[in-house]
């Protein structure tokens, strides 16, 4: 079955997907937001919590979409079934819409929504357990990362540059050296038994991110959101990432430097075993 995309009520495989308009200002401003959703076993994971996020994304860029939550989850699965996959990764896009390109908002403009939905494939299992390695990258984006849009060239750019150097991920820091997130995914270290992650203002509220904090209070981890700095991430016991295609991945090398023991960490492993409990 090829991946689908849905555009305006109907559903193309996905390399005959040839209608968004020219002037369309997710296109041309990055004028849009978006989410990206896992659909695993029959349901998608933590929908509303995406959803949610979804509609304050909109609100702060003042794109006038109304969506009933029910609606749109039963639309998404509905597309998920339809391409007979056991696991999918849906990504859900709504521009402001169609207009002439000028800066300010047009008057009258129908937003657009966009679905696609590809088959999911889950981080190797061997990958998890040897763990992954980073580089540091200055945090380049504009000031208001907290709304998930798709203006992501300053990610994408820290992206390849960590793939040049032939490792997964670049961390992110601010001119004071303050660390911030990575390229696609918050970011979370250990220290003395802890979990540390950079507080909300200034970065992107994740959905694992949020799975991770209630998962450490359960299992009575102190769990701190605090600011981080370089020399802290070099100097703590584990290293890791979340988000939505990765769950959690511990990061054991970064800029060459072992972090820890250079393994995936106690707790590392005690949040991951509960995180999958947590999808059955």
């Amino acid at each position: 079955m090829p991946a689908l995309a849905y555009i305006r009520g109907r559903l193309y495989p996905i390399e005959k997907a040839y209608k968004i308009h020219v002037e369309d200002r997710g296109y041309q401003y990055a004028d849009a937001v978006y989410e990206s959703i896992r659909y695993e076993k029959g349901k998608i994971i933590r929908i509303y919590d995406h959803l949610e996020r979804l509609k304050r994304s909109l609100n702060m860029l003042q794109i006038s979409f109304e969506f009933n939550f029910e609606e749109m989850k039963l639309l998404l699965e509905k597309i998920a079934v339809k391409t007979g996959y056991d696991r999918v990764l849906l990504y859900l896009q709504i521009s402001r819409g169609v207009a002439r390109r000028e800066h300010p908002f047009p008057p009258i403009c129908i937003p657009e929504l966009v679905i696609t939905a590809r088959k999911f494939k889950p981080i190797p299992a061997k990958t998890r357990k040897k763990g992954v390695k980073c580089i540091t990258h200055p945090d380049e984006r504009w000031d208001r990362v907290d709304i998930k849009t798709v203006n992501l060239l300053a990610n994408v750019l820290a992206r390849e540059r960590a793939r040049k150097k032939g490792v997964r991920d670049s961390i992110l820091f601010r001119e004071d050296l303050e660390v911030t997130e990575a390229s696609s995914a918050n970011l979370f270290m250990v220290k003395d038994g802890a979990i540390y992650t950079p507080p909300l203002n200034g970065i992107l509220e994740g959905v694992t991110r949020k799975e991770v904090k209630e998962i450490a209070l359960n299992l009575k981890i102190n769990f701190y959101e605090e600011y981080i700095y370089l020399q802290d991430i070099f100097l703590a016991d584990e290293v890791f990432l979340s988000g939505t295609s990765i769950d959690i991945l511990p990061v054991v090398e970064i800029d060459g430097f072992k972090i820890g023991s250079g393994k995936p960490g106690k707790v590392f492993w005690k949040v991951y075993e509960e995180l999958i409990k947590s999808r059955n």
